[in-house]
């Protein structure tokens, strides 16, 4: 089973009517006095307290978790809630529960409903070097018409760097995609040169699969799919 919510956890395992009582943490006076952004973290709290299957939660003291990242703690931004969000799922230790930012939530649902308006390319970040680059060209996109290739390095978006070592792909995909029509300005790094690019943004069907001819090289004449 699956749990979405505007807090963007998925993925929580739901428990096998296993119920479980605890006396509460802040009282509703409490909640009324919190930020945004605790509001933010307490929620996730709340769903994962009401989803998650293992009533240990990986054996820690769960709402103790509660009091020392909602109730005794302030933040300055909605990032760093988000990170506290992210710090307290990974707690859990379960590979199928876990917090996805927003903008990588969106990119998810992009992908699994096919359609999206972007310039048609598959991003990816080099584990070595920290660059992102783009590692797939969907055919007769924008990216492809315009001269776009696989290997390229994104160097600056939409006026964002890509390449300050903090950007994530998230980040760059977030800003390649906006309203059909739409124009967005790309630099590239290809080899020693640098490339410039501007594109218009259109909906674009992620292709799954694609067949291709290919020759067999296992020593046969055979020509695989």
């Amino acid at each position: 089973s699956s749990t979405t919510s505007s807090s963007s956890i998925i993925n929580c395992k739901i428990p096998n009517m296993s119920i479980s009582i605890h006396p509460p943490t802040a009282t509703a006076a409490d909640y009324g006095s919190f930020t945004e952004e605790q509001k933010a973290v307490a929620e996730a709290w709340r769903i994962v307290d009401n989803s998650f299957y293992d009533r240990t939660f990986n054996n820690q003291d769960w709402f103790q978790i509660r009091q020392d990242a909602v109730v005794k703690k302030k933040y300055k931004n909605n990032q760093e809630a988000r990170e506290a969000i992210d710090k307290i799922v990974s707690s859990l230790g379960d590979k199928y529960t876990r917090y996805l930012p927003p903008s990588k939530y969106r990119s998810i649902v992009d992908s699994a409903t096919g359609t999206l308006a972007g310039v048609g390319v598959e991003i990816s970040v080099d584990k070595d070097s920290g660059k992102i680059y783009v590692s797939d060209v969907e055919p007769s996109s924008p990216a492809l018409n315009g001269g776009i290739k696989k290997g390229d390095v994104f160097l600056e978006v939409d006026g964002m760097k890509a390449n300050d070592g903090t950007t994530t792909p998230d980040d760059v995909a977030a800003k390649l995609r906006g309203p059909e029509g739409s124009r967005v300005g790309i630099v590239m790094g290809r080899g020693e040169t640098t490339e410039d690019f501007i594109l218009t943004r259109e909906p674009i069907t992620i292709t799954s699969v694609r067949s291709y001819m290919s020759e067999v090289t296992n020593g046969s004449d055979k020509v695989g799919v």
